[in-house]
């Protein structure tokens, strides 16, 4: 549970940090310093961070420096490798096989200060023409339906063009829809003529982590203590744990299904009495998968849908009951209305 808390308290960390440049970017406040850094081990710093989610996926992640970019500059190499993780992330983010690479650059030099280019690129799922002009505007993603594939706060990328601004830069993006993306920004470094910094770059190595959760099942049975069918549909494995651990403190226990179309799948095998069904998911919406259900279910069998999600606005709750649903429970869970819900329909 600590590191279920962890994993959570840094993502909200990340979004937090996102809001807080935002602001400052909104209010004129971003500041950019300058110090002596090298750009070979920002990039080693920033790819070594990302070499486990790389490993998980079974990607390859490599990188080339030009042998005449400057080992030693001064500016912000924060803010620099801001951007670097931003890109990169991404990149890994969006790329479900192949590779992702990473190309620095020497520009051109004039009055102690040199442009330094760098590109990175993926061989993801590239984007759609139409939705290359949104990219840099703020709270926009790529791909904006409910059964998105992956999240993010829309800022990553306008937050990285103001910084790369900043530093006298500039960035675009070149993409195709399933051929992958190249992202391409420069920026504005100071000369500095002490090497004090080692040179040398080592590419740390990584082993692929053989216990990486794969989740295949469809509806995994457990033994049931108590006498009621519970079918879990949730993509987020840390609300999954949080919610069978909760069940399981009151001597219950629920089948999983990750997405709507295994939970379609799931109650065409199998009768439930209570499905806690997540509104946004992969594959398949919650909206959708309510639907699909209750036209297998017919006029014999009514499972009760709770709906589980975020969108707290007004007209959520009839948007649920529109697509089949029964009731609906706000993220962050109250698990004492979850569990009365449950002990309800264990009464009747």
């Amino acid at each position: 549970f600590i590191k279920e808390a962890k994993s959570a308290s840094e993502i909200l960390l990340h979004l937090i940090n996102d809001i807080l440049d935002f602001s400052k970017i909104e209010a004129g406040k971003l500041t950019i310093e300058e110090t002596k850094f090298s750009i070979r081990k920002t990039l080693e710093d920033t790819v070594s961070l990302l070499i486990p989610k790389v490993n998980e996926k079974f990607l390859e992640l490599s990188t080339l420096i030009q042998s005449n970019v400057p080992e030693v500059v001064i500016g912000d190499p924060t803010r620099l490798r801001q951007i670097l993780n931003n890109l990169i992330g991404n990149a890994v983010k969006f790329t479900l096989k192949g590779e992702i690479s990473v190309a620095v650059s020497r520009g051109e030099e004039q009055n102690g200060r040199i442009v330094i280019h760098f590109e990175v690129k993926d061989t993801g799922i590239g984007i759609r023409e139409e939705a290359i002009q949104k990219l840099f505007t703020p709270f926009t993603q790529a791909d904006n339906s409910n059964t998105r594939k992956f999240g993010g706060s829309g800022l990553g990328l306008v937050i990285s063009k103001e910084l790369v601004s900043a530093m006298d830069g500039e960035i675009s993006v070149e993409s195709k829809e399933g051929q992958g993306s190249i992202f391409r920004f420069s920026v504005c470094l100071r000369l500095s003529k002490n090497k004090d910094i080692e040179s040398e770059f080592n590419r740390r190595k990584e082993k692929k982590d053989a216990t990486s959760l794969k989740p295949k099942a469809v509806a995994k049975e457990f033994n049931k203590r108590i006498n009621i069918e519970i079918l879990l549909v949730e993509d987020n494995e840390i609300n999954r744990k949080l919610v069978m651990k909760m069940l399981n403190t009151h001597n219950m226990t629920c089948d999983i299904a990750i997405n709507g179309e295994q939970a379609v799948e799931a109650v065409s095998k199998k009768e439930y009495d209570i499905i806690f069904m997540d509104c946004q998911m992969p594959v398949m919406d919650g909206y959708e998968a309510s639907k699909e259900i209750r036209k297998i279910e017919g006029s014999e069998k009514h499972s009760t849908i709770i709906a589980m999600t975020a969108n707290a606005m007004v007209g959520d709750r009839e948007k649920c009951i529109a697509a089949g649903m029964d009731d609906y429970i706000p993220k962050p869970i109250n698990f004492n209305e979850l569990i009365k819900l449950v002990e309800t329909k264990i009464k009747k």
